[in-house]
């Protein structure tokens, strides 16, 4: 029973956690103190010395963390640093701003991919249009005797009256009367309504398509058969999974792809995207796999 105390206690000793409280307690440091230090809240800094990492950020600022503590209470920083990284898998510190650049590309590139067909779609709509009326106004052609099309033209010349004023014909004079102007009206408010019928299938045509390019939910399943510290989010940037999962722990998750996914001791994870396995080992890089999926 004794050995097994000193065996527990030799273990936790040595989790990167207890190196840091140990060497707190030996400055005689408040937890207070620290966190004012580090600029962090309490229960962070307690966490960090309860190995709590479900309730830590992300494993490039925990490292962070570490190195900071280690050098106000005299730790070994890079020591405490590689047991830490034993624990949730070796990662390699990752340049944030090459992220977002990426990130921000891929997503200019995914809005580009989505729109293009609607766009397509608006123009060739319109090339129709402008076809329909331009032959709609085409002028009417009469086939005279000899065989050949010609454009009929009517008109009359103004007759003189006998005190000298000019006496308009009489079909000309038809023309400015009201009734004749109806037809035209007629016609112009047909052709309104028929580019505003096409107008109307342009924009469901437009909202049809758009539907159709909703990104459908990706269902992820993760079975871990070996304790593995876990960050999996959407296209959206919403966290499905931000923890450390343990061995033997099935997790299942729903989302829109393309999904960002971190996963150490990746040997032990087995993934399934819609009931379609997805192989790890391209990703994996000494224990951790660190990949997109789904663009």
């Amino acid at each position: 029973m004794s050995n097994k105390k000193n065996k527990d206690s030799r273990n936790k000793k040595q989790s990167p956690g207890s190196v840091l409280r140990d060497a707190r307690n030996a400055k005689d440091f408040s937890v207070q103190h620290i966190a004012s230090k580090l600029r962090l809240a309490c229960d962070v800094v307690e966490a960090l010395e309860n190995d709590e990492l479900d309730k830590l950020p992300a494993p490039i600022f925990v490292r962070g963390y570490i190195r900071s503590y280690a050098a106000i209470t005299g730790a070994p920083g890079e020591q405490i640093v590689v047991s830490y990284n034993e624990i949730i898998g070796e990662q390699s510190e990752v340049s944030l701003s090459m992220v977002r650049l990426g990130d921000a590309a891929d997503e200019t590139n995914e809005k580009w991919r989505r729109f293009l067909p609607a766009v397509i779609i608006v123009m060739i709509v319109l090339l129709v249009v402008i076809v329909w009326l331009s032959m709609d106004s085409k002028p009417v052609l009469d086939a005279d005797t000899d065989g050949t099309a010609k454009v009929e033209m009517k008109a009359q010349v103004p007759q003189a009256k006998d005190n000298g004023s000019l006496a308009l014909p009489l079909e000309q004079k038809k023309s400015e009367n009201t009734e004749d102007s109806k037809p035209a009206k007629v016609l112009n408010e047909t052709k309104e309504s028929e580019v505003a019928a096409v107008s109307a299938q342009v924009k469901e045509a437009i909202k049809q398509e758009q539907e159709v390019l909703k990104p459908a939910l990706d269902k992820l399943v993760f079975e871990f058969s070996e304790k593995s510290w876990s960050d999996v989010s959407d296209v959206n940037g919403k966290r499905l999974i931000f923890r450390m999962v343990k061995a033997n722990e099935k997790i299942t998750v729903t989302g829109k792809a393309p999904f960002k996914i971190t996963l150490g001791n990746a040997q032990g994870v087995t993934l399934t995207r819609n009931e379609v396995i997805v192989n790890l080992l391209p990703y994996i890089r000494g224990k951790v796999a660190k990949f997109s999926l789904g663009k």
